[in-house]
């Protein structure tokens, strides 16, 4: 069985033979675990391996840099931190950082300042700007969760509209594919519940300066 903390790892010896060694005790009676990998991106264990890892504790974003240059990377950009906490939506601050770095387009020698702090290291002038356009950082973040809520509300109405007993003898895929839109909306729902909770608390801000 799949897990991300996986009990065993395997090892092929001169001969070609498979070895199942055992990483940690495991009581009789329990499922060995290998990780099949890509453990943030559940859509990757429904296309390859046709299930839902319902326990993922971190789901990817969808937040993608179409040709990341070398300073997208030194602001943290990887696809695999690019993630959502599938408990209470919180995020990597890679996101923050990436986003910010994508608003600063409009002031360049605002983000020539950041990436230079990023790469020395100089926490404050970081800290410094996305105090500066957290509002924006929120907004931004919140426009891709909408759309994507969206999107996802849609396919799961569809899909309880089409879902029968009989739907699913045919497609018997199709209830992984309904958990799996479930896991996403669900997740999207504390982040955008998250992102609504953080403009609030900086409009107020604002408005108290």
């Amino acid at each position: 069985n799949h897990a991300d903390k996986a009990t065993t790892v395997l090892q092929y010896d001169d001969e070609d033979k498979c070895n199942i060694i055992l990483k940690s005790d495991v009581e009789a009676g329990h499922p060995l675990s290998l990780c099949y990998g890509g453990t943030t991106n559940p859509s990757r264990f429904l296309v390859l391996y046709g299930f839902v890892d319902t326990n993922q504790t971190e789901i990817f974003s969808q937040i993608l840099v179409t040709s990341p240059s070398q300073k997208h990377i030194d602001l943290g950009y990887d696809v695999t931190k690019m993630v959502f906490s599938t408990q209470d939506g919180s995020m990597d601050e890679s996101i923050f950082d990436v986003t910010l770095f994508s608003i600063l387009e409009q002031v360049p020698d605002l983000q020539t300042i950041f990436h230079t702090a990023h790469v020395r290291g100089d926490k404050d002038t970081v800290s410094g700007l996305r105090s500066r356009y957290h509002l924006e950082i929120y907004l931004v973040l919140k426009k891709h969760v909408d759309g994507k809520l969206a999107e996802f509300a849609k396919l799961l109405q569809t899909m309880d509209e089409l879902y029968t007993e009989t739907i699913c003898q045919e497609h018997p895929r199709l209830p992984m594919i309904y958990e799996h839109n479930k896991l996403l909306y669900f997740t999207f729902a504390k982040v955008k519940s998250r992102l609504d909770s953080l403009i609030k608390k900086e409009m107020k801000r604002r408005n108290d300066l």
